[in-house]
């Protein structure tokens, strides 16, 4: 069944992608494969990688651009300068420095009995393959989701995936996490971690924390939508997406997202840029603070142990981990040691001791300080371009929905490693609005272009009710 339905979903992806716009093909050939394929599964290709969810979306994305118009879509000859550079130049670092982090890792490693075998040229190439499979919707995004129309759209499609979703959750709230076993006949993960005073839905994601941030994900969309002037039915549903965040036990994501949208809609544009910055450095060095020993681990336990101490227990848990794994990048620490379980710890007879589950710890325990730079670099240069140019006016309003909701995913993914392809598509999504917006210093921004040019009109899926947009500049000075 698994494999079956992994296979399929390239074709799938081609008849989505068939005559729509570009930009509607890559949103609807992303966000529902991720939310309904299988998980902990994949197809062994002899010489190929493994199709697993995350490389069968990659494929259906790749296949279905051969079929889709690309007319009107390219990017202008301005957009090469500035910001679209900058980006390039973290992106292309990303698999440079993966080439060292192989090269630099030839020797075995030994822990008592276990040896761990030295990279050969296959594998180094199977670890660029992966990192083009992770990188790719962000490559997408970035060309065809920066105009006002394609954001609009992917602003719905999250918001209205998200609420449909929910009916699969609250399911699972009543009759515990059932649905990915029933369909696919197996268990993605543990059981017992979603059991807490009552069930925490997993559906047919990897885990319960990651149905909480898609669900503070469709949030934020929501809740952008109605600021943009699209109607109060997205206000209430993002007060029902926030209501499910809060009962689907997610605490950490609910936090989140109270946080930061206490942040959007107390502070003005200015200063959610500022804040948003603020985050992203944070976590850019995030690593050296924890070395540093300059983040009070023990006060924020404390706290959350007042608040619940069986939390606190499994905070303390992670950060002893996060120690471990700590020490052991840094006996190399400027390329890692590129994966395959080289970068855990192992007692003398073996047995590996540590979990990497943070992005971060698996970013800087395989690819060392250099591959973590550019990695994170890339993820959080939107903000700090925004900061730099002291960015407000002219923007699409979404701009400030893709920084809340990509802050909120830098902070989930200290603990966790939840970077997925729909979230590459939103990181992606604020890249090319940003590089659009300042890709030539002199150009005016794209919102007042795409207003000047022609009247746009409010994204629906049903054109019978579309009605004159709200976006552009005047939304922006709202938001």
């Amino acid at each position: 069944m698994t494999s079956v339905v992994l296979t399929l979903w390239p074709l799938i992806a081609v008849l989505i992608c068939m005559n729509r716009p570009v930009h509607v093909g890559v949103i609807w050939a992303t966000i529902p494969p991720y939310l309904l394929l299988p998980e902990a599964t994949s197809v062994y290709l002899p010489g190929l990688p493994d199709l697993n969810k995350t490389t069968v979306i990659a494929l259906g994305l790749i296949l279905g651009l051969f079929v889709v118009r690309k007319d009107d879509t390219e990017p202008s000859a301005k957009d090469i300068l500035v910001a679209r550079s900058i980006q390039t130049f973290l992106l292309a670092g990303i698999f440079i420095s993966a080439v060292f982090t192989f090269l630099a890792n030839p020797e075995p490693v030994r822990f008592g009995p276990t040896v761990l075998p030295g990279l050969s040229w296959w594998e180094g190439i199977s670890f660029m393959s992966d990192l083009f499979v992770l990188f790719f919707p962000f490559m997408l995004a970035r060309k065809y989701l920066a105009d006002t129309e394609a954001v609009n759209h992917l602003l719905f499609a999250l918001a209205i995936s998200a609420l449909c979703y929910t009916v699969l959750m609250l399911l699972e709230m009543r009759l515990s996490p059932q649905l990915h076993r029933i369909v696919y006949g197996y268990h993605q993960h543990q059981f017992a971690q979603h059991v807490r005073d009552g069930y925490r839905p997993m559906v047919f994601l990897q885990h319960g924390l990651w149905v909480g941030f898609y669900t503070f994900t469709g949030l934020i969309a929501a809740l952008a939508l109605w600021r943009d002037g699209f109607g109060k039915k997205w206000l209430i549903a993002a007060v029902w997406l926030f209501v499910m965040l809060f009962f689907s036990r997610n605490f950490g994501a609910f936090v989140i997202a109270a946080f930061l949208i206490g942040l959007w809609m107390s502070l003005g544009r200015k200063m959610t840029v500022v804040a948003a910055a603020g985050i992203a450095i944070t976590i850019l060095i995030y690593p050296a603070l924890r070395q540093a020993h300059v983040i009070p681990i023990d006060s924020i336990l404390d706290v959350i142990g007042s608040i619940d101490r069986n939390r606190m227990l499994s905070l303390g848990f992670r950060l002893d981990n996060e120690d471990a794994l700590l020490a052991r990048a840094a006996e190399k620490p400027l390329v890692g040691w590129a994966g395959w379980g080289r970068q855990h710890v192992y007692n003398e007879f073996g047995q590996r001791l540590s979990i990497s589950e943070g992005r971060w710890t698996q970013t800087i325990g395989a690819t060392g300080w250099i591959g973590y730079i550019f990695f994170f670099g890339l993820l959080t240069c939107p903000a700090f371009i925004l900061f730099a140019r002291r960015a407000a006016e002219g923007l699409p309003p979404a701009t400030y929905a893709f920084l809340i909701i990509t802050t909120g995913n830098l902070i989930y993914m200290i603990p966790n490693s939840t970077l997925t392809p729909v979230g590459m598509l939103v990181f992606g999504a604020l890249a090319g609005l940003v590089q659009k917006r300042f890709s030539a210093p002199d150009e005016k921004p794209a919102a007042e272009q795409d207003e000047a040019a022609t009247p746009a009109t409010r994204y629906t899926r049903f054109p019978s009710k579309s009605l004159p947009a709200r976006g552009g500049v005047q939304a922006a000075k709202r938001t």
